[in-house]
């Protein structure tokens, strides 16, 4: 039946939580320096956020994120693989709109989301537009969110679920205190792979939770009045 599941309820699982066996997320990314979009957040509230401590490490040649245990004995940071701080926006992009797209920020942009959320409510309420302000590869680049006209659609209205982002063998990984040593002292092997291959350590963490203060007096947010062609698809 098949030389990698020892079932099918094995394959089931892994195709459940992988979407078919490969990275099935779509990433969002804006290129070019002023290049912009509208998107349609799948996000109302700080409580609603996807966001992550993680460590990253290498696993089978592939960088991978793993979920911190957030405890003293964690054995990537005891490994001195410092954790961060991760912020995954789930998101209708107008150039794909029958598509998912996660939009994976650092604790940077955090103050910028919690400001629009103090500023404009939920942020599904809007169709957003996004602006790139750098050049490719430019560490200094920033984004603008310019809130578009309100029309308080709610999640179920729009239509769209997000994706699963942690499980054992999701995007952002899962794992017990023995697997992460494992990662740490590159003997992990992940499930149904061949037992040949030797991985390095790695990881990506998170639990959502949210800790932070207040949103900054002046956020990257800028009302827009006039909507860009093809908003209305939102």
């Amino acid at each position: 039946m098949s030389k990698k599941f020892e079932s099918l309820r094995d394959a089931y699982k892994y195709f459940e939580e992988n979407g078919g066996g490969g990275n099935s997320i779509s990433f969002f990314s804006l290129k070019n320096d002023r290049e912009s979009t509208v998107v349609r957040f799948l996000h109302e509230g700080e409580d609603d956020l996807d966001w992550y401590i993680i460590h990253e490490v290498d696993i089978q040649g592939k960088r991978r994120k793993v979920k911190c245990t957030e405890e003293g004995d964690c054995p990537l940071c005891v490994a001195g693989n410092r954790p961060q701080l991760k912020i995954f926006l789930q998101l209708i992009d107008q150039r794909e709109p029958d598509k998912v797209k996660v939009w994976e920020r650092g604790k940077t942009f955090i103050p910028v989301v919690l400001s629009f959320i103090q500023r404009y409510g939920s942020l599904c309420a809007q169709p957003v537009e996004i602006e790139r302000l750098g050049k490719p590869r430019d560490t200094n680049t920033t984004y603008q969110l310019y809130p578009l006209e309100k029309d308080n659609k709610t999640l179920d209205q729009i239509g769209h679920k997000r994706v699963q982002l942690a499980s054992e063998n999701g995007f952002i990984l899962v794992k017990s205190h023995e697997e992460l040593q494992a990662i740490a002292n590159g003997t992990y092997v992940p499930p149904n792979s061949d037992n040949n291959i030797q991985q390095g350590g790695g990881n990506f963490g998170g639990q959502p939770q949210n800790n932070f203060g207040q949103a900054p007096s002046q956020p990257n947010v800028v009302p827009r009045n006039n909507p860009p062609a093809g908003s209305d698809i939102f």
